[in-house]
């Protein structure tokens, strides 16, 4: 998870805000300069898990359905208890084979069974967005268990003065 602490604003309050984003590595820090984290992959409710608890990065989800020339949005929503729905609004009709194919690709992806269905369109968030991926799945993600039991870089390097 990336944590944020403003230090530079003397007028603000000094609070941690856990974004609920998702870098791509731990934070790496520098003998000097500043430190820096990996890439920004998503927020902690768009990445999904496969059958085997493996992270699965929501960029590998757009590939599927971007092959697809007939899928305008989707949404792919995975369960509290793992099963993964995929809801798709359509720009034309797909091929005769086109929602079974994509289901085996994102089958095949996933590690679970895929519950596909076409709709005429998809719900926007509260606040008039459209979010392609969701996830209720609770508790600690593997990659970041991992990351968790690490002391920070940045946090040794605080304590340190350096």
């Amino acid at each position: 998870d990336l944590v944020l602490t403003v230090f530079g604003n003397t007028s603000f309050p000094l609070v941690r805000y856990a974004i609920e984003d998702i870098v791509d590595a731990p934070i790496s820090a520098f003998e000097t300069g500043m430190a820096t984290i990996g890439a920004v992959s998503g927020r902690d409710d768009e990445l999904l898990l496969t059958g085997s608890g493996e992270p699965v990065h929501p960029t590998a989800i757009d590939a599927v359905f971007e092959s697809e020339h007939a899928v305008r949005r989707y949404r792919v929503h995975q369960t509290a208890d793992g099963e993964v729905h995929a809801h798709l609004e359509l720009d034309q009709p797909l091929a005769a084979d086109g929602c079974a194919a994509l289901e085996r690709e994102l089958a095949a992806l996933m590690h679970r069974p895929i519950h596909l269905k076409i709709v005429d369109r998809l719900p926007l968030t509260r606040a008039g967005k459209h979010r392609a991926i969701s996830s209720d799945l609770t508790g600690e993600k593997p990659a970041r268990q991992e990351a968790a039991a690490q002391p920070s870089p940045l946090a040794a390097a605080t304590r340190t003065g350096a």
